[in-house]
């Protein structure tokens, strides 16, 4: 990698800081904080937070300090989740591989409220229960789904989906959704289940490529083979009222209740579209989305993802959630690094603000899109890189056939060698005599020359042939999908230098480093080929340099208007 030319041309102090720009910070840990493995909030008291280990349960309360309640009898086995219930507010509930086991806040008792047949059975996902005129559980379990209807005294397992393993049980107010591995279903009357959405390859294939971002049952194919082998396609779904979001390993889906349609949400600012977690806002109506190491938070109004970068250490992120604290809210990312807080700060809706920039700094903007690399060029250079050109496997096609005019050829050579004896026998007082002559020696050559000339029809190595082209395509979609996006996400943030500069030193330093990532990305993926165009760009025009400065030019207006949790909408609206 380079030291790209953007880190040289800062001219304010490195420890210019911006006012009131929110940031990750790492509160006080808990004990064995690389060990928690579930943080949620205390359903009974909004300001505290419960977390656990396998085999340990931790409050922290209001005074910020965190203390231990129990150890977990030995009984109840490995806990893999916490869980707790606004309507049960006196009970904490343990997911574990024996099954659900329900105990008080002070970890005094603990007691089974389901268990299985079998292994399977036993070990618990998720854990859901729906209130009402009546109160029905939902446990979803590696060996199917399971209810309730008489607070966990006696449990029915669900005929409709067998001994499926349930990755995920979850109820928003468009219903009750189930997730086996990359399909959903969803149930109004808690009884019957039909099929919302299924992610199989050929609709993940269509999705990542198309223009079509609308997906209904209707479009769902009704063979589902072969989905489960690479992993589960649907990891997690969050709603809010009428809303629905679904994070998949192609993006995040949202469904209106005014619809059946499943409709994938922009992947502008989002650098990994496989999302594993959701987290959603209900005072500040914003929604959260989580991949392997980073966070981002969606903007609605320019249907844009934003990377909740400031502070994070990266780090994997294992579970994303959103806690009340004192009539705020605070979004917690359980890390491999520990956990991490982000304030959650409304957004305020700004009447657009028009920055007139100086008319030199439009030129050199405009010079610099024509002497950039498109994004064409980018996905020539990564396909060179990548070898995953087509003709690679045009070529591979043509020369299996034309190997059968070039003829096969064999010879052996044979030699041997035996020696001569010959027997005279004598007379009745005479002895016989052993007369030995010259070696018999033998010594021949044999050759052939074949031809398989029916291979020039069909020959049998096209069908791996067709199985690495398989293979080839979709990693060159891969590359090229990560890499274009890449350049987008690059282009629109040039935009911003030019036409909204920023207002503070510490922003425009983030800008940069933004920037230089996004770069260095690019020059990753090109081999070093994006970076050295770059490098003979600048050589030849310097005054180009001069766009990544804080930018001249003039305000017209920018007035705020209100606080976004008094009149932004729900990020589905």
């Amino acid at each position: 990698m380079r030291s790209w030319v953007f880190s040289s041309l800062l001219g304010f102090p490195l420890f210019a800081f911006a006012i009131g720009q929110p940031a990750w910070h790492k509160p006080v840990q808990p004990p064995a904080a690389h060990q928690i493995i579930s943080v949620i909030a205390d359903s009974a008291n909004s300001s505290a937070i419960l977390a656990a280990t396998n085999r340990q349960l931790f409050r922290k309360g209001e005074i910020g300090r965190w203390e231990k309640i129990c150890d977990f009898p030995s009984r109840l086995g490995n806990v893999t989740r916490l869980m707790t219930f606004r309507h049960h507010p006196d009970y904490v509930y343990a997911l574990t591989d024996r099954g659900i086991f329900k105990g008080r806040y002070d970890g005094t008792r603990w007691e089974s409220f389901f268990r299985g047949k079998n292994d399977h059975e036993n070990h618990v996902l998720s854990l859901v229960t729906i209130t009402g005129e009546s109160t029905i559980w939902f446990a979803g379990t590696q060996g199917g789904l399971f209810e309730s209807r008489d607070q966990g005294r006696h449990w029915k397992q669900i005929d409709f989906f067998g001994e499926e393993m349930i990755s995920l049980v979850s109820q928003t107010g468009q219903g009750l959704f189930v997730i086996l591995d990359d399909t959903l279903y969803v149930s109004d009357d808690w009884e019957h289940f039909q099929k919302s959405l299924a992610l199989s390859s050929a609709i993940e294939d269509a999705l990542s490529g198309g223009e079509e971002n609308i997906l209904s049952v209707a479009e769902v194919s009704s063979s589902d083979s072969g989905l489960g082998t690479n992993g589960p396609s649907i990891f997690d779904l969050a709603g809010e009222g009428q809303t629905t979001w679904l994070a998949t390993k192609n993006g995040v889906f949202e469904r209106q209740a005014t619809g059946k349609s499943w409709r994938r949400l922009s992947e502008s600012g989002l650098l990994d579209i496989r999302v594993e977690h959701l987290a959603f806002a209900p005072m500040s109506k914003l929604l959260f989305a989580a991949s392997k190491n980073s966070i981002f938070q969606y903007d609605s109004v320019s249907q844009r993802w934003t990377t909740l970068h400031k502070g994070f250490t990266p780090a994997k992120v294992f579970d994303l959630s959103v806690i009340e604290r004192e009539q705020a809210e605070v979004l917690l990312a359980l890390t491999s690094d520990g956990l991490m807080e982000f304030p959650v700060v409304p957004p305020e809706i700004i009447a657009p603000a028009i920055w007139i920039p100086a008319e030199n700094q439009i030129k050199l903007f405009e010079e610099l899109l024509a002497l950039e690399p498109t994004a064409r060029d980018v996905q020539k250079m990564v396909i060179d890189y990548a070898h995953v050109k087509n003709s690679k496997i045009t070529r591979w096609h043509w020369l299996s056939r034309l190997k059968a005019l070039i003829p096969s050829f064999d010879f052996g050579y044979d030699a041997s060698r035996s020696n001569n004896i010959d027997l005279d026998r004598g007379s009745t007082n005479d002895p016989d005599v052993y007369i030995l002559g010259p070696e018999n020696i033998s010594k021949g050559w044999d050759w052939s020359i074949h031809w398989q000339l029916e291979d020039l029809l069909f020959n049998s190595s096209q069908t791996s042939i067709d199985s690495r082209e398989k293979l080839m395509v979709e990693l060159r979609q891969d590359l090229l999908s990560e890499a274009t996006r890449i350049y987008y996400e690059r282009r629109r943030l040039q935009t911003e230098f030019v036409f909204s500069p920023a207002e503070f030193h510490q922003e425009h330093l983030d800008r940069l480093t933004r920037l230089d990532e996004l770069t260095s990305l690019l020059d990753a993926f090109t081999d070093g080929e994006f970076g050295e165009k770059l490098e003979e760009m600048y050589e030849r025009n310097p005054a180009l340099k001069g766009l990544w400065s804080l930018s001249g030019g003039t305000p017209v207006h920018q007035n705020t208007i209100a606080p976004a949790n008094q009149n932004i909408k729900n990020p589905a609206a």
